[in-house]
């Protein structure tokens, strides 16, 4: 169900306002369209052949794994992690002692054309996410969308989304070279953290940022219940 239009007012050069949509097929031959043209969901890491290829592997299973659970991943040593199965999960008695649940919402972003994808994760059980997982909050905005205001509204939304779920604060990555990442975190609130170096490229560092969140104590209309509509990261984003 898209989210109210009402949310973000229409901006300017623009004939929508910019709406955080869950993937639907309706939204999907832009998605493809973006892969297509080499962008990827992940900002860390080009994944766009990859998923282009799950994509037209089975449209329906890849939507249904864009919505709707919670999901166990355990520790594997060395900074890698493991999505348990839900058929193999529901098949253990107890869950393995290196694992933990992980709650993540996905949106498409979207102002009448598809514009990019962003997402929240953490763990309902903790405040803090592993060592392993860099980052509460992230976007990608496709080229031809940019330099709109896309990203720090989407971010501004998860944000709102974050306090509504309780979280007293969530934090948010990216590359020491970003400048336009930096500036949209920090009109966003963000507080510079630290610097990590990143699981893909220990040559790399990334920049670590804290947003301190207050409880929203209501429902804000525009956002659906985050329970029932969680998947992988990504994302990352």
């Amino acid at each position: 169900m898209p989210l109210a239009p009402t949310a973000v007012p229409l901006l300017p050069g623009t004939e929508h306002p910019l709406q955080l949509r869950e993937p639907d097929a309706a939204m999907l031959p832009g998605f493809v369209a973006a892969l297509e043209a080499g962008w990827s969901p992940n900002s860390q890491h080009d994944t766009s052949r990859r998923t282009l290829r799950m994509v037209r592997r089975s449209p329906a299973t890849f939507l249904q794994r864009c919505r709707g659970r919670d999901i166990r991943v355990m520790r594997l040593g060395q900074g890698n992690l493991l999505a348990l199965p839900p058929l193999l999960e529901r098949m253990l008695r107890q869950p393995p002692r290196r694992s933990f649940m992980l709650r993540t919402c996905h949106f498409w972003l979207w102002d009448g054309e598809f514009c990019g994808v962003c997402s929240l994760r953490w763990r309902p059980d903790d405040q803090d996410l592993p060592a392993e997982l860099m980052g509460h909050l992230g976007y990608a905005i496709v080229p031809w969308k940019r330099r709109r205001r896309y990203a720090s509204r989407a971010l501004g939304m998860l944000l709102q989304l974050a306090r509504q779920e309780g979280l007293s604060s969530v934090s948010a990555v990216c590359d020491t070279h970003n400048a336009g990442s930096i500036g949209v975190i920090a009109a966003n609130g963000g507080v510079f953290e630290t610097t990590l170096v990143t699981p893909v490229n220990p040559l790399a560092r990334q920049l670590r940022f804290a947003f301190p969140l207050q409880a929203t104590p209501d429902r804000l209309p525009w956002l659906p219940a985050a329970q029932g509509r969680s998947v992988s990261v990504g994302a990352s984003p």
